[in-house]
């Protein structure tokens, strides 16, 4: 759903587990690059991005509302200049 939501246009935001396996990241990333879409590797587990988002565990999840995505950005301290691939800070309190 995640690269299908990237394919269409409509994530302003993707984010990759950590734990996520390296073929799921290559082929997101890929998909981000192509369609210009940012992407974030994050400090969550599958798991605890499943739980956020409240499902099961997900490798990837997209923002689809861009003041979301934006605000996400600045809590996170993800550098909005570079757009296709980031790295979030290891923060704790997540």
């Amino acid at each position: 759903m995640t690269v299908e939501a990237v394919r269409t246009g409509r994530a302003q935001l993707v984010l990759l587990a950590a734990d996520a396996a390296e073929n799921t990241c290559k082929r997101v990333r890929d998909k981000c690059a192509h369609y210009k879409t940012a992407c974030a590797a994050t400090a969550y587990t599958r798991e605890a991005l499943g739980r956020a988002a409240g499902v099961g565990s997900l490798s990837c999840a997209a923002f689809l509302d861009a003041g979301f995505a934006a605000a996400f950005r600045q809590a996170s301290e993800i550098d909005s200049t570079d757009s296709y691939t980031h790295r979030s800070s290891e923060r704790k309190d997540w």
